[in-house]
This record gives C-alpha cells, sequence and structure tokens, in this order.
C-alpha cells in the first residue's frame, strides 16, 4: 500500500519488543504505517501532538503514575487518534474504570494475534471493543470462600484498612513521616505497614506498588 495513503499509528510503551510485534501486525495485515515510537511517559503528549496519527496503541506499563487524566485529556481533542490500550494486569475493575472514556479498544497482552486482527477489523468499522478479563486457570488457589489468589497477588482483598489506607496516601505521594503524622502513628509503623503491602501484593518498591495500584483500579 503506497505509505501516502496508509492509515498512520503511533505506538507507545515501555517495551520495544512488544511494540515491535505490534508494528508488524499493523503493517503487515493491515497496511498500517508507523509514524512514531515513545517509550517514555514524558514525550507521550508532545509526540502525539506532533506526528498526529489516527491511531494510538498504548501500552499501560508505561505509566508509573495515575493514567486516567492523561488518557481524558487525548481523547477529548477534536482531532484525538483512536486509541487502543493494552494491559498485563487485566482486571474487573480495570475494565469499569477505562469503559467510562471514549477508547476503541483494550486488549490484555495475552491475547491471540486471531482476537487482535479481529478486533481490529471491528475497530476500523467503528466499534469498541473492551475484551473480557482471562478466566481464572488451575494456578488459582481458593483461600477462603470469598477470596481467591491469582498469581500471588491477592489486591485490596487481602489488605487490612490501615494498609488501605496508607496504600491511598502513598499513591497521592505523601511520605512516610507525612503519613505518619497523619495517621497518628510512628514513622516505623507505617514503613512496616508499606513493606506488608509490598509482600502482600508480590511487589518490590513502592514505584511498583503505585503503578499497579492504578492499573488495578485499587485507588482512584
Amino acid at each position: 500500500m503506497n505509505a501516502k495513503n496508509s492509515t498512520t499509528a503511533m505506538l507507545a510503551g515501555e517495551h520495544p519488543l512488544f511494540l515491535q510485534g505490534i508494528a508488524c501486525v499493523l503493517e503487515s495485515k493491515f497496511g498500517f504505517s508507523i509514524v512514531a515510537e515513545v517509550n517514555c511517559e514524558e514525550k507521550l503528549e508532545s509526540v502525539l501532538e506532533e506526528k498526529k496519527p489516527q491511531w494510538l496503541f498504548l501500552d499501560l506499563n508505561l505509566f508509573t503514575q495515575n493514567f486516567y487524566p492523561l488518557l481524558k485529556k487525548i481523547t477529548r481533542k477534536k482531532t484525538s487518534a483512536k486509541l487502543v490500550l493494552f494491559t498485563d494486569h487485566y482486571s474487573v475493575i480495570l475494565r469499569q474504570k477505562i469503559e467510562k472514556i471514549p477508547i476503541q479498544g483494550l486488549f490484555g497482552k495475552n491475547v491471540s494475534l486471531e482476537d487482535f486482527s479481529l478486533g481490529m477489523k471491528c475497530m476500523a468499522n467503528g466499534d469498541r471493543i473492551l475484551t473480557k478479563p482471562p478466566k481464572k486457570h488451575a494456578s488459582c488457589r481458593q483461600t477462603n470462600e470469598n477470596e481467591t489468589m491469582t498469581n500471588g497477588k491477592s489486591h485490596l482483598l487481602a489488605l487490612s484498612k490501615r494498609e488501605k489506607e496508607i496504600l491511598d496516601l502513598i499513591c497521592q505521594g505523601h511520605s512516610t513521616i507525612a503519613i505518619s503524622k497523619q495517621l497518628f502513628i510512628s514513622k516505623y509503623t507505617v514503613e512496616t505497614h508499606r513493606k506488608n503491602i509490598l509482600r502482600k501484593l508480590d511487589l518490590r518498591s513502592s514505584t511498583e506498588l503505585v503503578s499497579y495500584a492504578y492499573r488495578e483500579g485499587l485507588v482512584y
């Protein structure tokens, strides 16, 4: 297909190999022209404004903080690109929040080539595709009648009321000392709670925690 007549697309995500895979599918199966690739959150808006692609394929792992305000800002532009999102932390809560934003599609990063290709054809015709979260496999183990742990991550159900409060404050950007003053507990107690939250969610750092919490819809 002539490049001048190709549908233009921009790719954004933190993993170049994943973006290369998406680019290969878009170019070979749908005749897209890739006009830009972005690997850091800070450059997303400026490159999007400069290139003005018709489609934006975005991996939510690119973000380390709350991505909802930026997604809303992008989709409100009169010349906004059709926005397709990918995530490897697909949850019902995430889907429910994403549904409120006028995106074109939402896919788990484990989507098959067949399903993605079918989704692309539907989206090209104006349909909105929000794929369902994957079904739980045998690797999920039942912990009690009301709680299921998947891949070692128990989400919000496993956190105590105090841990939920601290998680929310961490995601708001408060320091350990600020949290201790607000909750009238020692900084050592705050740090203990933080370590317990990381352990329960199988995460390694506060940066991972904040990113994970927003992706999973654990905080708003």
